[in-house]
């Protein structure tokens, strides 16, 4: 279940070390391929809590996934990979819910001859299948009913671990 696939803080911080130490050596598609493999199936799932439809939820992780492959050289390591990732993916829903037009001109492709491609493409099919799996409970209906940015928000927080002050 979704409680066995929650990363443990051990995991994430040798997953957090793992990337920086790709980051740190100029390896940037290593560093996000790890990236993709460690936090992707988080993110998506996060992605389709707030996105009704899969192909909405897919095309937003598709733009979350383009904006870290072009920011990855610049992070900076203010705050962890994950918390990064998440305010990546945040901004990728928001900019996908307010402008619906030119979806697919805004993000430059990931390499094609890149196993990220794939990769994403892997976490994203991996995710539909263990959601899919899964009924939505009277929680999951009362966070539906909350706001994007409140949903977001709690979801950031409670289920997700993140501190506020990452917040």
């Amino acid at each position: 279940g979704y409680a066995r696939s929650r990363m443990i803080a051990e995991d994430r911080e040798a997953l957090e070390a793992k990337i920086r130490e790709h980051c740190q050596a100029g390896d940037f598609r290593t560093a996000t391929s790890v990236a993709f493999k460690g936090y992707g199936r988080e993110i998506f799932t996060f992605l389709m809590s707030f996105h009704r439809s899969e192909s909405d939820a897919a095309e937003v992780f598709g733009a979350f996934s383009e904006r870290v492959w072009k920011g990855i050289p610049s992070f900076e390591w203010g705050c962890s990979f994950r918390t990064w990732a998440y305010t990546i993916a945040r901004n990728a829903s928001h900019t996908y819910r307010s402008d619906a037009r030119n979806r697919g001109q805004r993000f430059p492709a990931l390499p094609a001859d890149s196993e990220l491609g794939e990769i994403a493409e892997q976490v994203r099919t991996e995710t539909r299948s263990y959601l899919k799996t899964h009924a939505r409970d009277r929680i999951a209906e009362l966070r539906d009913a909350l706001p994007t940015a409140e949903r977001m928000l709690l979801t950031l927080r409670s289920d997700r671990k993140l501190p506020w002050i990452e917040l």
